[in-house]
């Protein structure tokens, strides 16, 4: 990752979305393809009355597609195969198939200026496809509004702000995330993120991710992240593994 001076450019350093939870701010070139992909594992343990659930889960290609159409716009697609166990009073379930199928676009707002140097607006459809278990119910429309503040020297301050409907439950998710990203040494990224996903307060239970990219080339980066919910009686950790390459060179 580069923030020093400019979005990405062709000739510039792959930026990405992944491993964040959170969206950066920022576009594919015009006609360049971006591949990000990972690879999770979590751990997870809810206490609901006076019962505990444990869920162990593997995501194996969690993969997103972007695509720049112009200046201002990309395209984003992208799906991931789930495979899950839950352990409830002795009873064990296990699922496994293809979910989080959505499409979307990021529409620049904002680029370089010197007070919020950049701003994008995404637009996101959960799409109601894959395993019928780990699907929506139907359609799930969200938005987020990414904004970072450029500090130099490659180190950046960011937020999301947005929501997500979610059709399991019937109402509207607000979204909320901030991360700081630190440029240790060239090619090296450091990043610390806290994210909220709730239908009524912010902050209640955040996730706080912690991880590294490193830029192999240009357009090749690899990356790696530990993360969970610090602030919560439930117990939720994970960590991340994943790489992202964009076409052409």
């Amino acid at each position: 990752m580069n923030f020093d001076s400019q979005a990405q450019s062709k000739s510039s350093e792959i930026i990405t979305d992944r491993p964040l939870i959170s969206k950066s701010a920022f576009l594919v070139p015009v006609n360049d393809i971006q591949f990000e992909f990972g690879f999770e594992y979590q751990r997870q343990k809810i206490y609901k009355n006076n019962f505990t659930e444990e869920h162990e889960n593997l995501i194996l290609g969690n993969t997103q597609i972007r695509h720049g159409l112009s200046e201002v716009v990309e395209l984003r697609i992208g799906a991931e195969y789930f495979t899950g166990r839950v352990l409830n009073s002795g009873i064990e379930n296990i699922s496994k198939g293809i979910r989080g199928v959505f499409v979307g676009s990021k529409v620049q707002l904002r680029k370089n200026q010197d007070i919020i140097s950049d701003a994008a607006l995404i637009i996101n459809v959960n799409l109601p496809n894959g395993n019928v278990n780990l699907r929506p119910k139907e359609m799930e429309p969200g938005f987020i509004v990414a904004v970072s503040q450029n500090l130099g020297k490659g180190n950046l301050v960011c937020a999301n702000i947005g929501g997500q409907r979610n059709s399991t439950i019937g109402k509207f998710e607000y979204i909320f995330a901030a991360f700081l990203i630190y440029k240790v040494v060239e090619r090296t990224v450091l990043f610390l993120e806290f994210y909220d996903k709730t239908e009524k307060y912010f902050l209640k239970n955040p996730i706080t991710d912690l991880g590294l990219t490193y830029l192999l080339k240009n357009n090749l980066q690899v990356d790696f992240s530990i993360g969970g919910l610090l602030f919560s009686e439930q117990k939720n950790i994970y960590g991340k593994i994943g790489f992202s390459i964009r076409f052409p060179d």
